[in-house]
């Protein structure tokens, strides 16, 4: 009986299929031109033409992995969805402000790219807490309550939650999302100490922004894929390759263990997420003194292993 393992590259003009038979050792390759408006659909045709090819069923499929550039060419066409930045109060221009290091300093011609959510789509909330943990200023439902109505007035299809060290203390933003996720039904939300828990607020909410921006397509395209395959009668779980290059189910990369509207893109926590923050421990506290950063961080590299 053969034992069918699928692996899909899905490009924005042909997707790529390869079948390999662990029995026989046999592989069969298949290239389908993609569909960009449902990018599910070739990789279902194009399962249904390599498993005719290897003269096989859908229960002969033990596996069925894919990487895919649909995120990546949407963030770099500029499509996706309108996306509202929630952020701690005196923070709503972090995304324009960004850092010291620009490529282009000193050069008053350059122009740079809009901001992944404009300044009007930015909003603030009266919350803090302090770089130790201690609550400065507490959340008030209330006030997130109200600032759900607007949001949802406004036809927001996705919402990123950033605020001031919940790198660390995440209490905060997990507040504010489950009374947004109770009072925007259908809405795409994501939090900053989920996306990217570390620190440094311009990288932090950049990243997050961009993961709601995508957040609803990727959801519907995971879910189109998986609900195409088990039509099929292929059940054996979907795998995606994250920007890692690790590979997880898509329930865990689109978020639908706890619902696909209420969390983000999260296949970037690696397993060994853990040890390596153990390991960069000494990094953070060398990248705090900017001027000796460069020599401390080698001398740290050098003290300890590779994770």
């Amino acid at each position: 009986m053969p034992d069918i393992r699928i692996g899909v590259d899905v490009g924005g003009t042909f997707t790529d299929l390869v079948a390999h038979d662990t029995v026989s050792g046999r592989r069969y390759h298949h290239k389908q031109s993609s569909t960009p408006k449902d990018p599910a659909r070739a990789i279902l045709d194009g399962t249904s033409a390599l498993l005719s090819m290897a003269g096989c069923t859908a229960q002969d499929v033990s596996f069925f992995g894919h990487g895919t550039t649909v995120i990546t060419n949407m963030i770099l066409e500029g499509k996706g969805a309108h996306t509202a930045l929630v952020t701690t109060k005196g923070f709503r221009d972090i995304l324009d402000l960004g850092r010291q290091a620009r490529p282009h300093v000193y050069d008053y011609r350059v122009r740079r790219p809009p901001a992944l959510a404009l300044r009007r789509d930015r909003y603030e909330v009266n919350e803090r807490i302090a770089a130790d943990g201690g609550i400065v200023t507490p959340v008030d439902p209330d006030e997130i309550v109200t600032l759900a109505k607007l949001l949802k007035a406004k036809g927001y299809a996705a919402v990123a939650i950033g605020f001031l060290h919940s790198y660390q203390y995440p209490q905060h933003e997990t507040i504010v999302a489950k009374i947004l996720t109770d009072h925007l039904d259908g809405v795409f939300i994501t939090t900053s100490h989920e996306v990217a828990p570390e620190y440094r607020e311009f990288e932090r909410f950049t990243t997050t922004t961009m993961n709601a921006r995508v957040g609803p397509r990727a959801a519907q395209y995971f879910q189109n894929l998986e609900d195409g395959l088990r039509d099929k009668g292929i059940n054996v779980p979907l795998y995606t390759i994250t920007s890692n290059a690790g590979l997880v189910d898509v329930q865990t990369a689109a978020g639908q263990d706890r619902a696909l509207r209420s969390r983000g893109w999260r296949g970037r926590r690696q397993p060994y997420s853990q040890s390596a923050r153990a390991w960069r421990a000494d990094h953070l506290r060398c990248r705090r003194d900017k001027h000796r950063y460069r020599g401390l961080a080698q001398g740290c590299r050098r003290d300890r292993p590779d994770p």
